[in-house]
């Protein structure tokens, strides 16, 4: 048997006698007629568990028929104060003790009722082992499934209007991609062009990239700039321009083509990492038709051509009267340029 610290059980005794007065004063105070609970039974002792004192903070609870009781915990192999209350019907149920909620113990115990204190009772509780702690399930790990390598990014250089333009006619010339995943941040891009067959009227980046901005740096053959955005694209998988550049064939060019190229782009990741390119078309051939002076395009340099640049000679761009089309060397002014130009190929075209 368990010596119990008789100052232990004193407080205990007391415990268990402010719980039952406090019971029969709320019960008293609602004038309820029902049985009233009796003194706790109290156990206390030592708990072996496989043949060994059972481990620290271990709770051992007690049922009796439907009810579970308040559990208390191991410490040195001992349990303290475990209290079993009933009414007077409850006399003769089995107590029943059980270690984690799980394991039952060999002892067991009868009820009785009591209506005064009563001492603490030694009961020594043996189990045949230590249940073991639930696991925490393991969640599955997702597996990612790793990314084939991009291969290089297709760059080329097209136009919008296939491989000829009227002159005198705006059209546009697009660095574009043909992106497999790639995520764009940034790039560089060069194209030149022949300033006495075309005129640059502008540049901007491209709808594949409709949150980039566009840095351009005209030179007299040559605008080259950069792209880029703040936060790199989604992986793109459409083919789009990257930059699109905007031209007039002019109207006084001095032969039938033109050419355009793509110098040395460079296309860098989201991680600002350089993507290797496979550059399909970085040349690009323009037919120019249309003889120069048509004023009113129909193919012909005659008179007709002869009366609209009559109508607007003298007149500057901002008149009221001024007409593009007879501007024919682009100066922005209708003049004897213009009229040599018309001179020159008069009778011509179809």
């Amino acid at each position: 048997m368990v010596q119990i610290v008789p100052k232990r059980r004193v407080v205990v005794a007391f415990l268990a006698f402010v719980i039952l007065a406090s019971s029969l004063f709320l019960l008293a105070s609602a004038g309820a007629q029902s049985e009233l609970l009796g003194f706790p039974m109290i156990y206390a002792g030592q708990v072996t568990a496989g043949g060994t004192p059972a481990p620290d903070n271990l709770a051992i609870t007690a049922r009796m028929a439907d009810k579970e009781f308040p559990p208390v915990f191991t410490s040195n192999g001992v349990y303290p104060g475990l209290m079993v209350n009933g009414v007077s019907a409850d006399t003769g149920k089995k107590v029943t003790f059980w270690l984690q909620g799980v394991v039952k113990a060999d002892q067991e115990d009868t009820f009785t009722y009591r209506a005064g204190p009563r001492g603490v009772k030694d009961l020594n509780l043996t189990f045949t082992h230590v249940p073991a702690p639930t696991p925490t399930p393991t969640a599955t790990p997702t597996i990612t499934p790793t990314p084939l390598p991009l291969g290089p990014l297709q760059v080329r250089l097209q136009a919008s209007g296939g491989e000829s333009v009227r002159l005198g006619e705006e059209f546009t010339v697009e660095v574009a991609i043909a992106p497999e995943g790639h995520r764009v941040l940034r790039g560089e891009v060069a194209v030149t062009f022949d300033p006495r067959m075309v005129k640059l009227l502008g540049s901007a980046a491209g709808p594949l990239l409709p949150r980039a901005v566009f840095a351009a740096t005209v030179g007299e053959s040559v605008v080259q700039g950069a792209f880029f955005q703040v936060e790199p694209s989604p992986p793109l998988r459409d083919v789009g321009a990257l930059v699109v550049l905007r031209f007039k064939a002019r109207q006084d060019a001095a032969g039938t083509s033109t050419e355009f190229a793509l110098l040395q782009p460079s296309v860098l990741d989201h991680l600002s990492q350089p993507f290797p390119l496979h550059l399909q078309k970085v040349s690009l051939g323009l037919a120019l038709q249309g003889p120069p002076g048509d004023i009113n395009r129909d193919g012909r340099v005659n008179v007709v051509d002869i009366a609209y640049m009559g109508a607007a000679y003298g007149t500057r761009t901002g008149d009221s009267t001024y007409n593009g089309a007879a501007d024919l060397n682009e100066d922005g002014v209708i003049g004897p340029g213009d009229v040599a130009v018309l001179t020159t190929h008069y009778g011509k075209g179809t």
